[in-house]
């Protein structure tokens, strides 16, 4: 059986070497990948922020917009009320002759 070959000094050096390089290299893509993850997690923290503010701002003007749809309807619902009083009391009026004679459907000659 031939001898195994013994890697010589300067062999296990340049390995031990390499391995070291590749050690701080992975070390390295490490610490990029940390700094990469905090800076997308500050980014979700200021964009989460941003979206509460917006809602916020939403709900303000849909509480607005609710506020100023009920006045509108208030306004609505009084000239309605208005409308019926004064065509009912018109028609009460005619009724009572009040107005006079309407004009006949069919003239008389």
């Amino acid at each position: 059986m031939p001898p195994t070959p013994t890697p010589s000094k300067e062999g296990v050096r340049g390995v031990a070497q390499r391995l070291r390089g590749q050690q701080l290299e992975a070390l390295t893509r490490v610490a990029l990948m940390e700094q990469r993850v905090k800076e997308l997690q500050r980014q979700k923290k200021e964009l989460r922020i941003e979206m509460e503010v917006e809602v916020a701002l939403l709900r303000g003007e849909l509480a607005g917009e609710r506020v100023a749809a009920r006045r509108e309807e208030e306004q609505l619902r009084a000239l309605l009320e208005q409308q019926v009083d004064t065509e009912q009391g018109s028609r009460e009026q005619r009724e009572q002759g009040l107005l006079g004679p309407g004009l006949p459907l069919f003239p008389k000659w």
